[in-house]
């Protein structure tokens, strides 16, 4: 079986910690978080993970899966559907109003020498 690449509109080493459509969903996670009163470190608690993980997953250091997206939104109480309703519905408003660029990556922080 032969690797299939990305389309060449997204590049071929673009991960989807880099899409915009994804910083959207993470801050959205972040907005729940917040609303529902909820520390990283109590949802870490909840999620049975270190509070990292919650810190790097919404900073985008680190990527959800679905199964984790699902825990997350569970721990918090939140409709999983809802989120990904609104995140769809506000890429169609912007689409409409043209918007939408092409997906590029974030500026990557130098990285320093430890």
């Amino acid at each position: 079986m032969g690797l299939t690449r990305w389309p060449s509109t997204l590049g071929a080493t673009l991960k989807s910690t880099h899409l915009r459509e994804y910083e959207q969903l993470l801050a959205r996670l972040k907005s729940v978080r917040k609303t529902a009163g909820v520390t990283q470190q109590q949802l870490a608690k909840r999620l049975r993970r270190p509070q990292s993980f919650v810190s790097k997953y919404e900073t985008g250091e680190r990527r959800l899966d679905v199964v984790e997206y699902l825990q997350v939104t569970h721990a918090l109480n939140a409709d999983p559907l809802a989120i990904i309703e609104e995140l769809a519905q506000a890429l169609q408003l912007h689409r409409a109003q043209g918007s939408v660029h092409k997906n590029r990556p974030r500026p990557r922080r130098p990285r320093t020498s430890r």
